[in-house]
């Protein structure tokens, strides 16, 4: 139970990121799927990058506060600094503790927050990366229902007209929509 995003890559260049094990390793591709999941249950927000062969290149994890909607009916989460990034591979890299160290040195976050973050941090290597086979099997699961769900028309498209179907610009009262743009959607 939780909350899940789907964002298939239709163009762009292609990027990469380098690890110890894994080498280099796309995340953003033409082709390719980015499927975040928010469980319910633990504090965490899992963006695992999922290649056009639909086998994960990599897992980004960020330890979260909370989760939310907002007035416009948005999913958001607070982020709490720390990151863990996994491979197939075997690659574990704990990142951005030092943003976490000076959230919590500057008083930003509380003791109970920061002891917090780093239980949640060692509870996505022990959980996720302990078995990355299953972890795989069930992102990839999880990433089945939600296209099983869209085939359904069991979905909401959020779109974002500023900048995609208008170009703003401060000059005009009333702002015109692109006909490509509009052709497109």
């Amino acid at each position: 139970k939780g909350w899940v995003s789907l964002n298939f890559l239709t163009d762009g260049e292609t990027r990469f990121w380098e690890y110890e094990k894994s080498g280099k390793i796309p995340v953003s591709a033409k082709g390719m799927t980015w499927l975040t999941l928010i469980p319910d249950d633990r504090k965490r927000c899992i963006g695992v990058y999922i290649k056009p062969d639909r086998r994960v290149s990599v897992w980004y994890v960020d330890v979260i506060e909370e989760t939310g909607i907002d007035e416009d009916g948005i999913v958001y989460y607070i982020d709490k600094y720390l990151d863990v990034i996994l491979t197939p591979q075997g690659d574990v890299v704990v990142k951005d503790r030092d943003e976490l160290d000076a959230a919590h040195a500057c008083g930003e976050l509380s003791d109970f927050q920061y002891e917090e973050a780093l239980k949640e941090g060692e509870l996505i290597i022990s959980e996720l990366a302990a078995d990355i086979e299953k972890t795989e099997e069930f992102c990839l699961a999880v990433l089945n229902c939600a296209e099983e769900m869209i085939a359904g028309d069991k979905f909401t498209i959020f779109l974002d007209i500023d900048g995609v179907l208008d170009i703003y610009s401060s000059k005009k009262i009333k702002q015109e929509l692109l006909p490509q743009a509009v052709a497109d959607l």
